[in-house]
């Protein structure tokens, strides 16, 4: 029985650091560093409980994943300048690469109990990949329109044509993005990639 009782002390003081570290991201970094702190540490979470074959750190790591997207998906506020070469797209990279490692380790090593959660994380993977390139087409255009409206001399309100513009931009994006999961889909003979 000590045994027992070692290990949930053992636990208990891995939750206990856990923890403090969650709290300690937003206090010690600022803006998006604190998704991506938080969406780093849910994989070295994950990688760990996979190693040593606990479930308690699997649970945080599921958690601090979901405070790191819940953030990414609604508190992050980012002004960018630049197309894909920006702050919002790097964390949303972040984001993918590690939903990717949960989907990649899954798929080989995954019980019928964890792959409904390695489908989940496919499918917020390419969720949170069409917001990220959505977003950017969106701030893309946007950027121009002011650009637009700042220039003396221009004949007629140009908001018509960046208007048509961004949404076929928005269309041109999804169709190939859907191509290229049907493509996968097919490669890798995955319904649900389809």
């Amino acid at each position: 029985m000590p045994k027992e009782d070692d290990k949930v002390v053992k636990l208990l003081h891995v939750a206990i650091a856990i923890a403090f570290i969650t709290i300690a991201i937003p206090l010690k970094l600022d803006v998006h560093w604190i998704t991506i702190g938080w969406l780093v540490e849910s994989a070295v979470l994950l990688w760990i409980g996979i190693k040593t074959q606990t479930d308690f750190l699997r649970y945080l790591a599921v958690t601090t994943l979901t405070l790191g997207i819940f953030r990414l998906l609604v508190v992050d506020r980012f002004h960018t300048d630049t197309l894909v070469l920006n702050a919002r797209f790097a964390t949303y990279l972040v984001a993918i690469a590690v939903l990717g490692g949960i989907v990649a380790l899954g798929a080989h090593r995954g019980s019928k109990r964890e792959m409904l959660f390695v489908n989940i994380a496919e499918v917020v993977l390419n969720l949170l990949a069409l917001i990220a390139l959505t977003r950017e087409a969106s701030d893309y255009f946007s950027r121009q329109l002011n650009l637009s409206y700042a220039r003396p001399g221009l004949n007629g309100s140009p908001y018509g044509q960046f208007r048509l513009a961004r949404d076929f931009s928005y269309s041109a994006i999804w169709l190939i993005y859907g191509a290229a999961l049907m493509a996968v889909g097919f490669w890798k003979r995955s319904a649900l990639v389809r």
